[in-house]
């Protein structure tokens, strides 16, 4: 009998070390720049590396930007399935820029995981980053202003004349230009408000799939782009409430974390929780943390919506 019993607890302790293994993440930061010139754009890059197992609701909060201007964002994901194991990469990159000249220590990022069997909360955070911002030298402007110095006045009644002509051409050549983009927006928007237009009405004993509904209402969200927090709030929006209808889970009523949580209980498969996880951690960055996407953001997060609901 004792001889069994201490099989068992060797066999326990060589299996704990395995289990608690199972799942492994980590939190890096980096510049795409050590050094960069007052007002010059650079890329602070923030990537969340996942193994084992997934729903440990991973979410990373941002540090704090003070000193910088954050002038847009991008999110990506891959996954990799090696003997069982998955190891995901999710980054998130944030261009910026800042006009305080000196040495910036950007402070550590924080990672947030939840156990979903306890709730308990775990904090893991990353590296500092140091970035150093350099005065501009006189480069262009200073040779502009040696020119425009070196410029004399007119010495004869002609010569005011043919200022006078060149400048007035000039004015005439912005204002034909001006009106061309006037009307080539407003084309492009026609054309725009073409493509969103609501979907004919169907007819009497059809129903409409709750797919196709909404992907009618992320075509017409792109009316709304013109204000980014209520773009990203209505797409977002959309894909929860797909995901209530096809899965009936609290989708609408839960924070991301949450919802990861309840979406691998539903069964919904690890490679779509990967991908409906950054899209939705990009939504609250621009719902909560006051960044700006630029427009390519905007038209990636809303196909990235469209092949969400398409695929679940």
């Amino acid at each position: 009998m004792k001889k069994y019993l201490l099989v068992l607890l060797i066999f326990s302790c060589l299996s704990m070390p395995a289990a608690a293994s199972a799942y492994q993440a980590a939190l890096e930061a980096s510049a795409s720049r050590a050094e960069v010139a007052k007002g010059e754009t650079f890329t602070y890059k923030l990537s969340i590396i996942e193994e084992g197992q997934a729903g440990r609701g991973a979410q990373a909060v941002p540090p704090d930007f003070t000193g910088f201007n954050v002038t847009g964002t991008f999110s990506s994901t891959s996954v990799k399935v090696i003997q069982n194991k998955a190891r995901s990469v999710s980054d998130t990159e944030y261009r910026m820029s800042s006009d305080i000249t000196g040495e910036h220590i950007i402070p550590p990022a924080k990672l947030i995981l939840t156990d979903p069997a306890t709730g308990k909360q775990q904090e893991l955070t990353s590296n500092p980053v140091k970035v150093t911002v350099t005065e501009k030298g006189p480069g262009l402007m200073k040779g502009v202003e040696d020119e425009i110095n070196d410029i004399k006045a007119p010495k004869s009644f002609m010569d005011k004349v043919k200022l006078f002509f060149y400048g007035m051409v000039a004015i005439v050549a912005l204002i034909l230009l001006l009106i061309v983009g006037l009307v080539m927006y407003m084309v492009k928007r026609k054309k725009k408000v073409a493509k969103a237009a609501p979907a004919p009405p169907v007819g009497a004993g059809t129903a409409v799939s709750p797919r196709d509904e909404a992907q009618a209402e992320l075509g017409r969200a792109d009316l709304l782009r013109h204000d980014p927090k209520v773009y990203y709030s209505s797409v977002s929006g959309t894909v929860r409430r797909y995901l209530k209808a096809v899965k009936g889970v609290s989708a609408t009523e839960t924070t991301t974390s949450e919802l990861m949580t309840v979406a691998e209980k539903a069964g919904i498969p690890e490679v779509y929780r990967v991908r409906l996880r950054a899209f939705l951690e990009e939504a609250d960055l621009v719902k909560f943390a006051k960044f700006t996407p630029g427009e390519e953001e905007k038209d990636r997060f809303l196909e990235t919506a469209k092949r969400l609901v398409n695929d679940i």
